[in-house]
């Protein structure tokens, strides 16, 4: 019973949804990143979808093109994580959208100055142009998660975590999109349109006033900087763990590669239904991100994760066996939402437990895992697809995504263990 004496107890207060947009150094950072984002969104779709259709529908190539991203972000990605930790993390960003603008804006003149719906585009422009945005990508998402608590105090962090969550979200559906449009806009328009977002997120990037220089001594790129980010990633179990856990279902769960093949094989539909199915997966996100931006009291974040991952290796089955497309949607979102709940957890132990001189190189080994993870995981799909095809591919993966959910259970106690 409660004693009438005591103080009645206050509300419990929490951080307002878009706290971090109070700032304006982060809306500009958010900004760039909507730019650029959309940019290389649109570009994977007609990557995607040109692949398929100039190899006449080849499951096996478009799986390879996956690990064209994936083997450069291996090569290069810790050299580049550390160049983020010792380099100004601002400058970084400006000098990789202004190379990102190479690759749509040669693709897009490829196309548009041969005959027929792709022009002079071929399979290897494409499988280049995806390694040289690899490598730009090992340099540029590490400096922009290192610049989060530069542009956002450290009580907004999360919640500036979380918005950039919903950021990528948005893009993951805006991109494709606009990319959709292909059949009645033309490959050649988007590939030129995507190139030109780059340059208002170039304005952006170079109006945000926080510095971007690294803290503490200052230091060159060695071997022994790579060695450090390396012990310190391994020496935190939870981290580790964490890390491991998503890289061992992407690898079983790639979902992403599966869009292209359902609409066209499956479903037998055109690029604005792939579209919609990007976007699906990218709603069943953004729900995600609304659980930790609206939900006042913190969840158990190790048994959460886990329970993420678990249910999108369910999506995965559930989406392998959708007999109609609005099913298939429902799945994509499912998808997306458990991806989402996983990615947030994982950043912010990340971030709470990782020094400012050391997050260049701690988010360098996250964007390396996921990255050969992803490409590995497409591989696998393409394989797969190509043996047993796509409904059956799913389900497999989906049956190994839960075995990874209850390995990591037993394997990493400490994870599940984690409740801030």
């Amino acid at each position: 019973m409660t004693n009438p004496a005591d103080p009645p107890a206050s509300p419990e207060t929490r951080p307002h949804p878009l706290a971090a947009f109070r700032h304006r150094d982060y809306r500009l950072l958010f900004t760039s990143g909507f730019l650029s984002g959309n940019a290389l969104q649109m570009r994977v779709l007609l990557n995607s979808l040109s692949l398929y259709r100039i190899t006449n529908q080849s499951e096996l190539l478009l799986g390879l093109l996956g690990a064209f991203e994936a083997v450069p972000i291996l090569l290069f990605g810790l050299i580049s994580a550390s160049f983020t930790d010792v380099v100004n993390r601002k400058k970084i960003i400006v000098c990789v959208q202004l190379l990102n603008i190479i690759p749509p804006l040669t693709m897009g003149l490829l196309v548009l100055t041969g005959d027929g719906t792709f022009g002079h585009l071929a399979p290897w422009h494409i499988f280049l142009f995806t390694s040289l945005s690899a490598v730009g990508s090992s340099l540029e998402y590490p400096s922009r998660f290192g610049m989060l608590p530069r542009v956002v105090p450290q009580n907004a962090l999360l919640n500036a975590i979380a918005l950039n969550s919903v950021l990528f979200q948005i893009v993951f559906f805006t991109g494709p999109l606009l990319a959709g449009q292909a059949d009645r806009i033309g490959f050649g328009v988007l590939y030129l349109v995507s190139a030109g977002f780059y340059v208002p997120a170039i304005v952006a990037t170079l109006s945000i006033r926080a510095t971007g220089k690294p803290q503490g001594e200052r230091r060159t790129v060695s071997l022994s900087v790579i060695k450090e980010g390396y012990r310190f990633v391994r020496g935190q179990q939870v981290l580790w763990a964490a890390i491991m856990v998503d890289f061992l279902l992407v690898l079983v769960a790639y979902f992403r590669y599966f869009f292209p093949v359902l609409t066209e094989e499956v479903y037998h539909l055109d690029s604005t239904y792939l579209a919609w199915l990007n976007g699906a997966a990218a709603i069943g996100t953004a729900l995600g991100i609304g659980t930790f931006l609206l939900v006042s009291r913190s969840l158990p974040s190790g048994p959460l994760f886990l329970f993420a991952v678990a249910g999108h290796a369910a999506a995965f089955i559930l989406v392998g066996a959708a007999p109609w497309f609005w099913m298939g949607i429902v799945g994509a979102a499912a998808m997306g939402y458990t991806d989402q709940i996983s990615v947030i957890v994982r950043q912010n132990i990340v971030q709470k437990n990782t020094p400012d001189n050391l997050r260049g190189r701690t988010s360098g080994f996250m964007t390396i895992f996921a990255t050969v993870g992803n490409g590995a995981g497409s591989t696998v799909a393409g394989l797969s697809a190509n043996q047993l095809g796509p409904r059956l591919a799913l389900i497999g993966g989906g049956i190994a995504g839960l075995g990874v959910a209850a390995f990591s259970a037993i394997r990493w106690p400490a994870l599940r263990r984690v409740r801030d």
